[in-house]
């Protein structure tokens, strides 16, 4: 099997062309994202971006205008809910009852039977209070126990909308830590985010949108980070290929249409670079310093 097509049965989620207006003003538009078997999937852009209309269209709760979405290739037909859990509004759970009656009232809507409920309440660190009434619960315990709801019925991803929202600073960090795990028990896991630190701290890939629009997608510590970017030629394409690869300096390479494109760690000034270049016997036909700007456009949009 060749690694294209391991990759297209590893996609979770397939969007294409996804579109959604309310009147005259475009929710999302034409967005295209994928989402791999294992990611920790960001979705961050400021509130009003068109995150939450994202994942209501992806759950079928809302309707698309236009484009096509696919879950797990398409495997299980029409009607893959079984196999996702999600949280997209504040979780309503009975006050007066214990945080495990409370899964077992949601395992039951759910039509799951036999399920391990301590196991999940133990996941998100609940199980000392799993028979203290939902009513006594703090935000973030409260918060928690949704994300065990989502849990139930063992689906392969779970989908959160800004998770920790209006929680305290361990709250917040008490989330950070449960969403890991949920992803290292092999879950696929997708949140939206508006807090551009929350999305760096627990995402492996980030899709950031504005407006309904895809402005980047990509590796979390490419795209969210202090690196500068630097596009380069030679005469001799493979030579740079393997100085590139074997440079202490250069982080990571990518190939375009016209050059390659690499990113430096801040520290390092772009002149080492290419002195080394000249050293290794090679002649640039293309040098040119880019400054990696994702961060600060991103931190610009969330205050407009």
């Amino acid at each position: 099997m060749n690694y294209q097509n391991k990759r297209n049965m590893d996609t979770i989620l397939n969007i294409r062309d996804l579109s959604k207006s309310y009147g005259h003003i475009k929710a999302v538009d034409k967005l295209n994202l994928k989402v791999e078997k294992g990611d920790i999937f960001g979705i961050l852009g400021p509130n009003g971006s068109g995150k939450t209309t994202t994942l209501g269209m992806i759950l079928s709760i809302l309707k698309a205008d236009s484009g096509s979405f696919e879950w797990f290739g398409g495997q299980f037909g029409t009607n893959p809910r079984k196999k996702i859990g999600a949280i997209l509004e504040t979780p309503n759970f009975y006050p007066y009852k214990t945080g495990i009656e409370n899964l077992k009232i949601v395992a039951k809507i759910k039509g799951i039977n036999n399920f391990d409920f301590d196991s999940v309440m133990r996941l998100v660190n609940l199980e000392q209070r799993k028979t203290s009434k939902f009513r006594t619960y703090s935000l973030g315990m409260k918060q928690r126990l949704a994300i065990a709801a989502t849990m139930i019925g063992n689906p392969e991803v779970v989908i959160f909308d800004e998770p920790t929202n209006g929680l305290d600073p361990k709250g917040i960090a008490e989330v950070r830590t449960i969403l890991k795990r949920v992803s290292e028990s092999g879950r696929s896991v997708i949140m939206a985010s508006h807090i551009l630190d929350e999305v760096e701290k627990i995402c492996s890939h980030v899709a950031i949108i504005k407006n309904g629009k895809l402005l980047s997608t990509g590796l979390v510590g490419e795209l969210l980070s202090d690196d500068y970017l630097v596009e380069i030629n030679a005469f001799d394409d493979e030579k740079l290929k393997s100085f590139m690869k074997n440079s202490p300096y250069i982080n990571t390479i990518k190939k375009s249409n016209k050059y390659w494109t690499c990113t430096v760690d801040k520290n390092i000034p772009a002149e080492i670079i290419s002195k080394e270049a000249f050293n290794n016997g090679l002649i640039l036909s293309h040098f040119v310093i880019r400054k990696q700007s994702l961060e600060e456009e991103f931190l610009t949009i969330t205050k407009t």
